[in-house]
């Protein structure tokens, strides 16, 4: 998921892609960390401070879990 780009900045960045989701219109995400916002392309790479990609990351993992619980409840 990341790459690691250096830049003139003390920010480390990383290249994050978030995939399209099935039936969403969505364009970007929204991301905020520390009282900063970030609107982030789906669909695209692009690159982003380490905070923020780590947020997406959690975010995805996130909702990944959900999917998974929500299978298992629809079994049960």
């Amino acid at each position: 998921m990341a790459k690691e780009v250096k830049t003139e900045s003390a920010e480390k960045m990383v290249t994050v892609f978030i995939p399209r989701e099935k039936g969403s219109n969505e364009a970007s995400m929204f991301v905020s960390v520390n009282s900063r916002t970030f609107y982030v392309p789906i669909g695209k790479n692009v690159e982003v401070p380490e905070c923020v990609a780590n947020v997406i990351k959690t975010s995805q993992e996130a909702a990944d879990e959900a999917y998974r619980n929500s299978q298992a409840l629809a079994k049960d």
